[in-house]
């Protein structure tokens, strides 16, 4: 029993020796492919390939995973990946074939600057992760405005997401980030949210829409996101951000119809009348604006008939009528 322990240990111990010979060789293996590959881009272009599948098995080390050095040129060669990715759909070459298929590679390389910060004890280390995860910022916006654009909208919420975390990381470090301008920051909320709403992620659509609300946008189109997002739960509190809304952009027309169908949907006619021709004063083109107030003073010809008051009926018939007449000249 003795010697099977023995040698069972043994075993164990040259396993592990092997998986830590492994993980060196692996690394050694991916900092020589990624160098090779900088050093002539254009002949040298399967060493990214290389590279990748190195450096995965570096990442899995006994040892090497560990190691400052295996997530540092990990973040490397995924922002190379996500940057050739970008020039290939800025000019359109089609060079995404040549390139390694890897899942999301602004995200990998984040995560990997985000480990190696986890193993960084030296200034020139902690200098290279920040230089890095400012690379991966640009990278994960241009990857998540491609995936934007392809609908895949879960996973530009993801890298959307990231590029604010990644501007954190920054801060907290007093270093510089891509957000610094407080209007790149604000449209960076703004767009991660947009995003979330495509991808059916409303609550976390409203998580950043809310931090644009607090912070104080200057977007009228959060508070009319805010309301909507809110609308199915308590109408009368999704409402305050909505006429926060209307209170503090005036003129602007997406609050205005929004506001219009708040009050249809509630049955405010007789606020919806001065809604409606204000709106009609924006857009007195839009014939639905006509039809519409021509529908409100019908309804409220039909109460006051039903009240008893002819007289005011009759008032609201007529009004009702003329609108309608409206609609129908401007579309015969």
């Amino acid at each position: 029993m003795k010697k099977l322990m023995l040698a069972l240990l043994a075993v164990a111990f040259v396993f592990g020796t092997a998986q830590a010979q492994d993980g060196k060789k692996a690394l050694k293996n991916a900092s020589k492919a990624i160098g090779a590959y900088f050093l002539d881009q254009t002949n040298n272009k399967d060493k990214l390939q290389v590279a990748v599948d190195e450096i995965e098995k570096a990442a899995v080390g006994t040892e090497t995973s560990t190691q400052f050095k295996t997530w540092e040129t990990r973040g490397k060669i995924y922002n190379e990946i996500a940057s050739q990715i970008t020039i290939s759909r800025q000019l359109g070459t089609g060079g995404e074939a040549d390139l390694p298929t890897t899942q999301d590679p602004g995200y990998l390389a984040y995560e990997s600057y985000a480990k190696a910060m986890e193993f960084a004890e030296k200034k020139f280390e902690k200098k290279k992760v920040y230089e890095g995860l400012q690379a991966t910022q640009q990278n994960l916006y241009n990857m998540g405005l491609y995936a934007y654009e392809d609908k895949n909208f879960d996973s530009a919420v993801k890298d959307f997401k990231t590029v604010i975390d990644a501007h954190d990381m920054l801060k907290a470090a007093g270093e510089d980030s891509t957000l610094d301008d407080e209007g790149a920051y604000q449209d960076q909320l703004y767009v991660t949210g947009l995003s979330a709403i495509n991808a059916g992620q409303n609550n976390v659509a409203l998580e950043y829409f809310m931090k644009m609300y607090k912070e104080g946008t200057d977007k009228p189109a959060v508070y009319e996101s805010i309301y909507k997002l809110k609308s199915d739960g308590d109408l009368a509190d999704a409402y305050k951000y909505l006429e926060e809304g209307r209170q503090k952009f005036p003129d602007d027309v997406g609050l205005l119809f929004t506001e219009i169908n708040h009050f249809l949907k509630e049955n405010r006619l007789d606020e919806l009348i001065s809604k409606l021709e204000m709106a009609i004063e924006k857009e007195p083109d839009n014939l639905s604006l006509y039809s519409t107030l021509g529908n409100v003073y019908d309804n409220l010809y039909q109460k006051a008939y039903e009240e008893g008051d002819k007289e005011k009926g009759q008032g609201y018939f007529d009004k009702a009528l003329e609108y309608y007449n409206i609609a129908l000249a401007k579309n015969p």
